[in-house]
Formats: C-alpha cells, structure tokens, sequence
C-alpha cells in the first residue's frame, strides 16, 4: 500500500538467549544458549484506525463531490476508450500517485534513528553476548519493524485517500472498465481508489492479468496457450 515504495535496510537477525539460560561456572561469561529470531511486529490499532477512518471519510466525500460537481450524469453515458489505453490511465495515476507522496517518506515515521539505535544495541549484544544486551537488541528491532510497519500503513492510507479523489475528479472508473456496467458510482470510486492506491506494481500485474485473458479469449481454444 500499497503504497509508496520505500527504501529499506536489510534488517539484521538478532539472536537473544532463552528465558532460563543454564547455570555457568564461577567467573564465566553468561552467552547465549541457543538462538531465537526476533519476529516482526504488527502495526500499532491507533495507526490502523486512524488510516481508515482517513479512507472512509475521504471516499464519502470524494463520492459526495462527484456526483454533486464533477460527473453529474450517470455512467452509461460516459464513453470509455477501449482496449490496453484506458488501463494506461489508472497506472499513470498510480504512478503520480507515488511520486506525489515520496517526499513525504522522508517526514513521516522516519525509522533512520531507530535503525542506529538497533545497530549499536546488537553491537553491544555481539560483544557482551549477556541476557540484557540481548534483549536490549531485541527490543530495538521490535520497535524498529513496528514503525516500518506503522508507515506502510499510513502511506496506504494517504495513497488511497488521493486515488479516491483522482478517481473522482478524472472520471476514473475502474469497473466500469472492466465491463460492469451497473455498478454504482460508490463502488467505483472506492474500488477505484483503493487501486490506484495500492500502487504500481499490483495495479501493472493485475492489467497484464486482463490483457492476457483478453489474447487468450480472442485466440481459438486449440491454439491457445492456457
């Protein structure tokens, strides 16, 4: 989200000891007895919810304007272009879409203190190689996959939210292309915009999907391929 494609670091496995190390000997340095491997935190509910409550008021106000001021006639009425360059429409918006919240990347959530932080705490960690400095680590790295994962979730959010509006002020109607005829206009936006806001690369396989369905249904069954 989906979503504006972020850069990130190769996160690095962090190794913690078990909850009950074994007892060692006098004067011996207390390491880790067997390995355990840091699993990745879910997004926090504040961060989901506020996410979709953005898309739900987004898509009725984007469905309120337009059929108020933008597109005051009814679907059947409009003329779509047929065949690959109306789906070209929906990736030149998914892609505007991605470049117009890229700046915000570097704003937002940023993780950059917090991968330093989870660095220093394992390179403590692989040094002491103690039960602190090993839940220490482990407690960065959580707290780092979880606002990786709190920004994935607030740039779906601010992806659809401007392809609900994109597909309400241009007259996107992705249904409609596709050949549903009767759906009403909410549907088409709020389907619409959760396209256009799921980015590029789903959008690009989900058209290459259709055309080739389309080549296949065009082809005589004993030369097609599938």
């Amino acid at each position: 989200m989906a979503i504006v494609r972020l850069r990130s670091t190769p996160t690095s496995v962090i190794t913690i000891p078990p909850a009950t190390p074994p007892a060692a000997a006098p004067g011996a340095t207390e390491v880790a007895a067997g390995p355990a491997t840091v699993p990745s935190s879910a997004p926090q509910s504040d961060y989901v919810i506020l996410s979709l409550v953005l898309v739900v008021a987004a898509w009725l106000a984007s469905w309120w304007l337009n059929s108020r001021f933008w597109d005051k006639g009814t679907l059947d009425s409009r003329t779509l272009v047929q065949g690959v360059s109306i789906f070209a429409l929906f990736y030149v918006a998914a892609q505007a879409v991605e470049r117009l919240l890229e700046p915000f990347s570097a704003l937002l959530l940023t993780v950059g203190d917090k991968e330093k932080a989870r660095d220093q705490a394992l390179a403590e960690y692989q040094q002491a190689k103690t039960k602190d400095k090993g839940d220490a680590a482990a407690g960065k790295q959580a707290d780092l996959e979880r606002t990786r994962a709190n920004r994935r979730v607030v740039f779906w959010g601010l992806a659809t939210v401007v392809g609900l509006f994109a597909s309400a002020v241009l007259k996107l109607y992705f249904l409609r292309t596709l050949g549903v005829s009767d759906s009403p206009r909410w549907a088409e936006i709020l389907v619409t915009g959760l396209v256009i806001g799921a980015g590029t690369k789903p959008l690009h396989d989900l058209i290459s999907r259709i055309e080739k369905a389309k080549e296949n249904a065009a082809d005589p069954a004993e030369v097609s391929g599938s």
